[in-house]
């Protein structure tokens, strides 16, 4: 992924598809004001903005490896905890869904997968929205995963 205008708004997107869960995820965790935090794989730092507010202060397989890296760290007693959003045909899942094929399509071009003209991407939320609706799909996107450890 690029540095576009279009992708920061794909990010937003995700961003808001994601954040319920974060803020399920750092308050199971504990996560409260005055606690050091590591945030090891952060993306673009959507969720190290919500532990840095809540607290005051991407390697994609990260998520499986959280609590081995954990115990790697000296750390005991490490614990896991996985949030997966969802959405309807009309939900934030879809729209991220058809952006992420609108990010991911001049690496598809040239993959020969398809063709801006075959993807029409302008009407692909539409399409997807409509074929959910017609099943009654629920959409999964990944899920969030993050684990903790207390110090003592």
């Amino acid at each position: 992924m690029g540095n576009t205008s279009e992708e920061a708004d794909q990010l937003g997107i995700q961003a808001s598809l994601y954040d319920r869960h974060t803020q399920f995820l750092l308050r199971t965790a504990g996560l409260k004001e005055g606690i050091h935090v590591l945030d090891v794989g952060c993306g673009m730092g959507e969720v190290s903005l919500c532990a840095a507010l809540r607290a005051g202060g991407r390697n994609p397989d990260m998520g499986e490896q959280l609590a081995h890296v954990l115990r790697l760290s000296g750390l005991s007693d490490p614990r896991v905890a996985v949030a997966v959003p969802t959405g309807g045909p009309d939900s934030a899942a879809v729209t991220l869904i058809a952006e992420s094929a609108r990010s991911l399509l001049p690496v598809m071009e040239r993959a020969g997968i398809t063709t801006a003209e075959e993807a029409d991407l302008d009407t692909l939320r539409a399409r997807m929205s409509r074929a959910c609706a017609e099943v009654h799909a629920t959409v999964y996107v990944p899920e969030l995963v993050a684990a903790w450890a207390e110090l003592h």
